[in-house]
């Protein structure tokens, strides 16, 4: 046994008794194993697809790995023209701004990657000594370099500060403008600046336009109650009524309250909405205010709102989820399990079925009902083995049969989860009590190459240290695994750097 295995299946057995004391699932393991008979031995195959590596092999080429020193590309020793960026950049920072401009200002950074910076923190300076000419001409230099990333919005923003500060409100708009109708880090900053300048400039139906763009587009930001403020007009039926294209804008913006959550002021906009709607908007805002309500906590009101699209509307899925839903908090759970069920049958191909037996399985566990838990939780996986809930749904339902003694059911679900989730955090529990249920069934060759899975591919958390103590137990020694990706990329590497004569390592 080499020193690195010894030392292995020592922290192995150091670990043991540890882990079986906080852990109440190997425990429970263990208890089950000494009260079930001895089962037939037998051996699976293990499928293919547990083999496979979960994570992505590393790169031949040691220049695409990441942040990896290559020696070819490694950095030469600092120029006076970076020298000069670095004394710039201390002294912006330090508020001598006169010293800043004289370092930055060096010839020698034009043919260097900082040549942008260097602009854009002299305009800076210029901008925080009130030099604004002298600001606006460096971020117009910027730009006219065309800059993409960071210095691209920052130049442009920039100049248009200090173009408004020159008086210039007329072009600092039309760069705001421009501004906001491209991809940016601050959409409202932008749309109240370009709304202000327009206001200054004097043209102020462009200002309201940007107003209502920030008040409709953004209704969750601060800045919205500033664009209402600024707009100054009463928000009431008659005005949506009578101003054409205004009603869509409302609908919009209470769709945007409700999808981020804000469901007070959402229910407030939907309401405002509902004399106006009619045809399907007319379902939608009702359907939307019975939602506010149920998230509200007024559980009684949304059910009563729900009710007259359960059978006929075009969006009775929803309704009903959120109907039955309703139903549960005001206490009717067995109304509310007989309609979860029947909506997962009415409706299995929309998410609400996904959603509805996720929940249903999650109100028996907390009623403490474990087997109807369970029972749920192998339907959902049964009908959405690839849905956004199967993970959880094949552990709690292979964990159930692993504690009820049903071994080849767990192996199965934990076997076939863990080959269609290979990336999942569930993963290494999915193989070990995999492995566990193995042995329980006799399956010792089965048990071992799974075992070595769990080892191989996560040797140092909780469940591969586990796995290295049961191999050690079974009597096999768990040193010959493949390299995690780290070391095989650190190997990689270490070949790129070697000279030619020197022996490529292998392990």
């Amino acid at each position: 046994m080499t020193g690195r295995s010894q030392r292995t299946a020592l922290n192995g057995r150091r670990l043991a008794a540890g882990a079986l004391s906080l852990f109440g699932v190997v425990i429970l393991g263990g208890t089950l194993h000494a009260q079930q008979p001895a089962a037939r031995p037998t051996t699976r195959p293990v499928p293919a697809a547990l083999s496979a590596n979960p994570r992505p092999a590393p790169p031949a080429n040691p220049a695409e790995l990441w942040l990896l020193p290559v020696p070819a590309a490694k950095a030469a020793s600092p120029t006076s023209s970076l020298a000069s960026f670095a004394a710039g950049a201390k002294a912006f920072a330090e508020a001598r701004y006169a010293d800043a401009v004289a370092a930055l200002r060096d010839p020698g950074l034009e043919a260097t990657p900082l040549a942008g910076h260097a602009q854009y923190f002299t305009g800076l300076a210029y901008l925080n000594t009130s030099r604004w000419a002298e600001a606006r001409a460096a971020f117009a230099r910027l730009r006219a370099g065309e800059p993409t990333g960071f210095l691209s919005e920052a130049a442009s923003r920039r100049e248009a500060e200090a173009a408004a500060l020159l008086g210039d409100h007329a072009g600092a708009a039309a760069m705001y403008d421009a501004l906001s109708r491209a991809k940016n880090g601050s959409p409202e900053e932008t749309l109240l600046a370009m709304a202000r300048a327009y206001q200054a400039s004097g043209n102020h139906d462009k200002a309201a336009e940007a107003y209502r763009r920030l008040f409709y587009e953004f209704p969750t930001s601060d800045l919205s109650a500033t664009a209402a403020t600024e707009l100054g007009a009463v928000r009431d039926v008659q005005t949506i009524r009578d101003t054409p294209g205004r009603y869509k804008l409302e609908l919009g913006r209470a769709e945007r309250l409700f999808g981020s959550r804000r469901y007070a002021p959402a229910r407030e906009a939907f309401d405002l909405l509902r004399p106006l709607a009619t045809g399907e908007d007319a379902e939608l805002v009702a359907l939307r205010i019975a939602e506010c309500d149920h998230y509200l906590g007024r559980y009684a009101a949304a059910r009563d709102g729900l009710a007259p699209f359960l059978d006929t509307a075009a969006r009775k899925a929803e309704a009903r989820f959120f109907h039955l839903t309703a139903t549960r908090e005001l206490g009717d759970h067995e109304d509310y399990v007989r309609l979860a069920q029947q909506l997962a049958a009415d409706f299995p191909d929309t998410s609400w079925a996904e959603d509805v037996l996720n929940n249903l399985g999650t109100h028996h566990i907390l009623a403490d009902e474990d087997e109807a838990a369970a029972a749920v939780f192998r339907q959902l996986y049964d009908k959405y083995p690839r849905g956004r809930h199967a993970e959880r749904a094949a552990w709690k339902a292979g964990w159930w049969a692993y504690k009820r003694a049903s071994y080849y059911e767990t192996i199965s679900l934990f076997e076939n989860a863990a080959g269609a989730f290979p990336r999942s955090d569930y993963r290494p529990v999915y193989l070990y009590w995999s492995a566990r249920a193995r042995e329980r069934t006799g399956d010792r060759q089965g048990a071992e190459a799974v075992y070595g899975l769990v080892v191989a591919d996560y040797q140092r958390s909780y469940y591969g240290r586990l796995a290295e103590q049961r191999l050690d137990a079974l009597g096999v020694r768990a040193q010959a695994h493949p390299a995690p990706a780290v070391e095989q990329a650190a190997n990689v590497t270490e070949a790129a750097e070697a000279p030619a004569a020197k022996p490529v390592p292998t392990a």
